[in-house]
């Protein structure tokens, strides 16, 4: 009778709090996302993440290149679409990406508020967006394809939490193609779980088969059409073979040779940064993060003993079906702006599970809300009062840290605006200073992530276009691979290594570079350029004779 006294206030509760709660809910986290990514009063914060390649992929396109055909990208064209469409609209400038972040998680605040609002009531509707905004977002500052993916799915997860008409399930249909044109197999797995689930409700109903096929191919069909529309201008102005060679062949074959980010191995190189005491808020939302998975194999546990009225009962299924897949999709590669990218569904699963939970709830409730308040004060606080300084860069004003302010000061003096520039590392520079790639790639690795004849494009778009200076990662040089990082000796880590040295064992052996194809860029590189800078850290500037 609980559940079914909670299924039934659901509705009036949500509606009570979205009067008087929602805008001051929206307006609380657009402050946290502005002071997170906004130095006061207008300046945005630079940012060293995956949203540099998207963005210095749009600026290629406004030169009239063509992606796939003319540079090579492995993810679905989506993000680097919008940016183009924001550069036509306000041109390419610094604040563009911090705007569109901010947008975005306004976005997926509203729809996870939506969400807990059809399966939570009182003051737990609430919680799932805060925890997201504070313990996950907040960590993940990186204007990436997944977000946006992500946003997608929950909407269409949105329409169909409901009611399951037709209309409702081609929109959802619709809304997971979108996905997939930000990130391609987001979409199609979001898809998957939303098939499993309407066979799982129409078993249940004791439906024919016919009869669950039928809303299926609602789902299937404006899916297939989505993806085939959004995706049809790239096709044609790539051509097909390039198309499927870099979004689907390179993915099969050579991305998870990139094994810091794209593998199992993500999770020790991770591990190793934030395993020591003064990194205790990243250790938190590491193992947060990571651990957070596992509210799908909870639920299920707890449901097999759960007496759910029949509508909440669908509506929980749904969140855990479709959010077990779409975790499915990054648990290859977990990185955590990965794995914090797919939580929002299983966020409002957990704050379900504690809403039920019988003996600890309070205390379980009041230590989340600690966190989220401590997270929300400290994270904009530290981005606001950290040492930095401005610089004014072709695209504008930006923010930067002692890492990078050093390095972007001496570029940005002895480099003009559409001058090119290569980094085998440090691509971040590219879009800021207003430089160009001269080659098909923006990076290189020391694995068969960077292709033999990629490494001939660069010797060759090098030696074409008289590149002036190259950024150089001297590690490049070394015998072993680059990261193949140890856990340093200290009282907390110390215990660890024996652990970690084990799991790299049974991952694969000592971790010797495969697939090192840069052995012609070496050659170039010291017969024809000399070092001119090294900068703290790893990066060197080389310049040529």
């Amino acid at each position: 009778m609980h559940h079914r006294a909670i299924a039934a206030n659901i509705e009036p509760h949500g509606r009570r709090l979205e009067a008087w709660a929602l805008p001051l809910i929206l307006l609380v986290a657009f402050a946290f996302l502005y002071l997170s990514l906004f130095c006061l009063p207008c300046t945005p914060i630079f940012r060293a993440g995956d949203e540099n390649i998207f963005l210095l992929n749009a600026t290629r396109m406004l030169d009239g290149q063509v992606m796939y055909r003319d540079f090579f990208e492995l993810t679905a064209p989506g993000i680097t679409s919008l940016d183009l469409g924001l550069f036509k609209i306000f041109g390419p400038r610094d604040w563009i990406s911090s705007a569109s972040l901010v947008a975005v998680e306004l976005g997926l605040t509203c729809l996870i508020l939506a969400l807990s609002r059809r399966v939570l009531s009182g003051g737990f509707i609430i919680l799932p967006a805060a925890l997201f905004l504070t313990c996950v977002f907040g960590f993940m500052l990186d204007d990436t394809h997944h977000w946006y993916s992500t946003l997608a799915e929950l909407g269409a997860v949105m329409m169909i939490i409901e009611k399951r008409t037709r209309a409702r399930l081609m929109v959802a249909g619709a809304l997971c193609g979108l996905a997939s044109f930000f990130t391609q197999t987001q979409g199609a797995l979001a898809a998957l779980g939303i098939v499993l689930f309407l066979w799982w409700e129409g078993r249940a109903a004791g439906r024919s088969r016919l009869e669950i096929i039928e809303p299926e191919g609602y789902l299937f069909v404006p899916f297939v059409a989505t993806v085939i529309a959004t995706n049809a201008y790239f096709v044609w102005k790539a051509g097909l073979d390039p198309f499927l060679q870099c979004t689907v062949t390179f993915v099969l074959k050579y991305y998870f040779a990139g094994r810091e980010s794209n593998s199992i191995y993500a999770l020790l190189y991770e591990f190793a940064q934030v395993a020591h005491w003064h990194a205790l808020p990243s250790l938190g939302i590491f193992l947060f993060v990571h651990a957070l998975p596992l509210v799908y194999v909870w639920f299920w546990m707890w449901h097999r003993h759960a007496d759910l009225a029949p509508e909440l009962d669908a509506r929980l299924i749904l969140l855990c079906i479709v959010g077990l897949f779409v975790f499915a999709g990054v648990a290859l590669a977990p990185t955590t702006y990965r794995v914090s990218t797919v939580t929002p569904l299983g966020l409002i699963l957990f704050a379900y599970l504690v809403s039920e939970g019988k003996m600890l709830q309070r205390a379980v409730t009041v230590a989340l809300w600690i966190v989220v308040a401590v997270a929300a004060v400290f994270q904009p606080l530290h981005a606001q009062s950290q040492q930095s300084w401005p610089l004014d860069l072709p695209r504008g004003r930006m923010v930067l840290d002692s890492t990078y302010y050093e390095e972007f000061q001496w570029l940005s003096q002895r480099t003009i605006p559409g001058e090119f520039l290569f980094t085998a590392a440090g691509l971040e520079v590219l879009y800021p200073l207003a430089l160009r790639d001269p080659a098909e790639v923006p990076y290189v690795e020391t694995t068969d992530y960077t292709r033999p004849e990629r490494v001939c494009n660069v010797v060759e778009s090098l030696e074409a276009n008289r590149v002036r200076f190259v950024l150089w990662d001297p590690a490049f040089d070394a015998k072993t691979e680059l990261h193949s990082r140890e856990i340093p000796a200290g009282r907390l880590r110390g215990y660890l290594r024996r652990a970690y040295r084990a799991v790299k064992t049974f991952l694969g052996g000592d971790y010797r570079p495969e697939g090192d194809h840069l052995g012609p860029l070496r050659d170039y590189l010291h017969s024809h350029y000399h070092l001119a800078k090294r900068f703290p850290g790893s990066l060197e500037v080389w310049e040529r004779n």
